[in-house]
This record gives C-alpha cells, structure tokens and sequence, in this order.
C-alpha cells in the first residue's frame, strides 16, 4: 500500500480498524499493534519515527472532536479526529508524507 493510500484509509475511518492496524504495520514495516483504538501504541509509534517531535492533544471547541499537534523543529501539523488514537495516527501520517 502506497502512503497515499493509507492516508485515504485512515482519513475514512471513523474507530477501530483492524484493517487500518494492518495496513499501518504493512507499510510502515512496524509491529502489528491496536494503533486505531490504542493511544499508547500510538504514542510509541510517534517517539520511534520522530524522537525529537513533540505532541498534544485536546478536545476541539465542538466538545465531541478531539485534535492533535505534532511539532519537530519548524515543523508543526495539526489534525482533528473522533478520536484521540485516529487524531495522533493522522498528524504522524502529515508528517511522514511531506
């Protein structure tokens, strides 16, 4: 699977998605780990691939989003999501595609 077509997937999924984990694990060559319903595997994917990086995230004004900012260096990219584990995995994905 290409980043691209990972990036659709995890822009199309709205929870937990053993698909997704799959796809994440195939195409970033990680460990199959819950990444879509897991903030800790998240978390620790976002240290493996970008150590430096700094991250945060909060409930978005609507109450029921949640958004997330991932910062190294000068670069900074920020994503909301339904979810805590989808709103890191697609700053991680921002930040990969560049």
């Amino acid at each position: 699977m290409t980043m691209t077509e990972l990036t659709t997937l995890l822009d199309s999924t709205t929870g937990a998605s053993k698909p997704l984990d799959k796809a994440l694990s195939d195409t970033l060559k990680v460990p199959l780990r819950d990444y879509s319903s897991s903030v800790d595997a998240c978390l620790e994917l976002i240290h493996e691939r970008l150590p430096k990086a700094h991250w945060h995230v909060g409930r978005a004004e609507d109450g029921v989003s949640v958004f997330a900012t991932l910062v190294e260096g000068d670069h900074r990219e920020e994503a909301m999501r339904v979810t805590v584990p989808l709103a890191l995995l697609t700053v991680l994905m921002k930040f990969l595609d560049c």
